[in-house]
């Protein structure tokens, strides 16, 4: 096991940044695939009057422990040493399990695709160095959301290895930066702000037992929003088409005089 205490300095980032989980995936120096877990500090700026930062701290925690291995990650939130929830990330069905503290239930969602269309992905090429790593700026532009990162390409993970990974653009952002980590970001949303940290690094061995689910909890699907109706794929003047020249009326049943309304309904 090899442990790296690492505390970065306070960036001033031109953006304010928006990401999933806030942070991308690393591994280690040595350029191989990173085994083990990263711990990110989390510090909280109110923009309204609704909560103070020791509140948000309880509802969403001031550390992130990041457990990786092969396409596999698993997120831990505290506040102090209280665990908030837990993510697990699998590969296998390229699915997000999230685990909220005293819930009985784990929810799930479905990784392959997001809701956000992607405006832009651009990568600074300037370079500088930070305590010892080299560094970008990436900046991640979506129809909600604009993102700063700073990255580093002397830690960095393979990105074939979360390919179909696409909620939050994941896959896009990995394959623009090579996999590169981001040492540090500040997430801003209209309620408040959040500074990310990356304090420590922990090289060790994970077993499959770290992204097993709680078997004593029911596995469900969480509920989307779309912002459109379910519809035919080639529209609803092409669907009745077909419906009209595909109908089959029971010759009997039309003899007799039968008929009646059948309900369809799109999910």
């Amino acid at each position: 096991m090899i442990k790296k205490n690492i505390v970065f300095q306070k960036l001033n980032l031109k953006f304010l940044i928006v990401l999933f989980f806030g942070i991308s995936i690393l591994n280690s120096t040595n350029g191989q695939n990173f085994e083990g877990v990263l711990t990110y500090e989390l510090t909280y700026t109110p923009n309204t009057n609704r909560n103070n930062s020791s509140e948000l701290s309880k509802m969403f925690g001031n550390v992130l422990k990041y457990y990786i291995k092969d396409g596999h990650y698993k997120l831990l939130q505290f506040d102090n040493e209280r665990l908030i929830s837990t993510g697990i990330y699998s590969n296998d069905d390229n699915r997000l399990y999230i685990d909220e503290a005293g819930d009985n239930t784990i929810m799930w969602l479905d990784c392959s695709y997001d809701l956000e269309g992607l405006a832009e992905l651009n990568l600074e090429r300037e370079q500088f160095e930070v305590n010892g790593y080299n560094c970008q700026v990436l900046t991640i532009t979506t129809s909600t959301t604009k993102s700063t990162l700073l990255v580093t390409s002397d830690i960095s993970v393979d990105p074939a290895s979360f390919s179909r990974h696409n909620y939050k653009h994941f896959n896009d952002h990995l394959e623009k930066v090579n996999g590169a980590l981001s040492l540090e970001m500040i997430i801003s949303g209209e309620e408040y702000d959040i500074e990310m940290i990356l304090v420590d690094i922990y090289e060790q061995k994970l077993s499959n037992k770290t992204w097993q689910l709680d078997i004593e909890k029911t596995v469900v699907p969480e509920p989307r929003e779309f912002d459109s109706k379910a519809e035919p794929i080639k529209g609803y003047e092409k669907f009745y088409s077909y419906l009209y020249n595909n109908l089959n009326y029971p010759r009997s049943a039309r003899k007799m005089g039968v008929e009646g309304i059948v309900y369809v309904s799109f999910m």
